[in-house]
């Protein structure tokens, strides 16, 4: 399967160059001054998320806000260890480290994104379930040392990553219709199509960005197959987890570790990443789980091991 890592919408010009097949990317010349273990120092270089039901809440938008002022408002939250949505499908946020992420030299893991999921079985289950709402977590290694994520995005490959297929997708705000089941609708290049629903219980607000003014979004990017299923007995939908990408896993868990022996680049290759200047989380789920609403991933920083 050929993937093409990028991630680009109509409301905003892709941080993503063109990425080229390689075996090692390791020609930064910046000197390795690795983190140390513990919360990463991290600054916010772009927050860029598709609808969503915590969208324009987490952070909140204020009335007057423009791109600049959301992005210091993420910052914010990450800063004191709060959460960020990314909303649905497409969704993203991206990060530039105070100090680089090294390779580890015996294949151990060496960060984890932090995501507030909770499992509602084992984790040694055959499946274990709960909130999990998986985010691709791509890494960039700061090439041109220019300090500016302008080098080549590689995807860490996870659980069911041979699966994933990569469609655009074009949001369609349709809350003028007054119907909270079809609050948003999306539709692919492939002929599939759906909606986002609104629990108007909790959420009041437009799903949209409210700070770009817009009522529609086109994103292309990397879509896990769906992790929900829906259980008859309980009416409920269960959220699967899945190894190897963002708020899939609890932070507590050594499931939610991420390695990156897993990176690959846009033809599914492995490649050697030696180090990590800058971190992007997309959500890799385009599904609606009724009263649940959208899967979303949700971000408040990074773990360094």
């Amino acid at each position: 399967m050929t993937i093409r890592i990028n991630i680009a919408t109509a409301l905003f010009v892709s941080l993503v160059p063109g990425i080229v097949s390689c075996s090692d990317d390791n020609n930064s010349n910046t000197p390795d001054e690795p983190s140390g273990p513990g919360i990463a120092k991290i600054t916010v270089v772009d927050y860029s998320p598709a609808p969503g039901q915590f969208v324009n809440e987490i952070p909140e938008y204020t009335a007057g806000d423009n791109k600049a002022a959301i992005i210091a408002k993420a910052q914010a939250a990450i800063d004191k260890g709060q959460l960020v949505s990314l909303g649905a499908f497409g969704g993203s946020i991206t990060f530039k480290l105070d100090k680089p992420i090294i390779r580890s030299l015996d294949g151990s893991p060496e960060f984890r994104v932090l995501g507030n999921t909770f499992l509602s079985t084992a984790e040694n289950a055959p499946s274990p379930w709960g909130s999990s709402e998986p985010g691709i977590v791509m890494v960039m290694t700061d090439t041109n040392n220019n300090g500016q994520p302008d080098d080549n995005w590689y995807i860490l490959a996870g659980e069911s990553f041979d699966q994933a297929v990569e469609p655009t997708v074009t949001y369609t705000d349709n809350s003028a219709a007054g119907d909270n089941a079809k609050f948003v609708r999306w539709e692919d290049n492939h002929g599939n199509s759906g909606w986002l629903s609104r629990n108007y219980q909790y959420h009041k607000h437009g799903f949209f960005p409210q700070w770009t003014g817009k009522n529609t979004m086109t994103v292309t990017g990397v879509r896990l197959p769906d992790n929900a299923s829906y259980d008859d007995a309980t009416q409920t939908y269960r959220l699967h987890a899945l190894r190897g990408y963002a708020d899939s896993y609890p932070n507590t868990s050594d499931a939610s570790k991420l390695s990156l022996y897993n990176a690959r680049t846009a033809s599914g290759e492995v490649i050697t990443v030696q180090r990590v200047d800058f971190v992007r989380i997309v959500t890799g789920v385009l599904q609606n789980n009724g009263a649940l609403g959208e899967c979303s991933t949700e971000v408040a920083g990074i773990e360094i091991f």
